[in-house]
């Protein structure tokens, strides 16, 4: 396995539950903030992704006696799974609501908005 520089991670760490405690405030605040808690709620995705690899690469509980290692690491992956589909599912329902916005715009004659 590879070595972790324990200063760099620690860092990384605080940055990430800093970034996670940003997020849910604005979420609590999110009626008030729209566009804000938009921006900040696309952060945790790529927040989320390393977590992930940072419990399954460097995490003592999936490091630890197999059965449960291979446990956890089931686990985290279908939760990774079931977050890329959900994720997936949301951009395209998205874009989906973004083309037919545009098409009823041309249809209308208006300019985008």
């Amino acid at each position: 396995m590879a070595r972790v520089n324990e200063k760099t991670g620690s860092s990384n760490s605080r940055r990430a539950l800093k970034v996670l405690l940003v997020a849910t405030f604005a979420a609590l605040d999110r009626k008030r903030l729209p566009r804000v808690w938009r921006r900040i709620h696309q952060i945790n995705y790529p927040l989320f992704l390393a977590v992930f690899i940072k419990a399954v690469a460097i995490g003592s509980d999936v490091s630890a006696p197999l059965g449960y290692a291979t446990t956890l690491k089931v686990l985290f992956s279908i939760y990774l799974a079931v977050a890329a589909v959900a994720t997936t599912h949301r951009i395209w329902q998205y874009d989906k609501a973004k083309r037919k916005k545009r098409a009823r715009n041309a249809a209308s004659g208006g300019a985008e908005a």
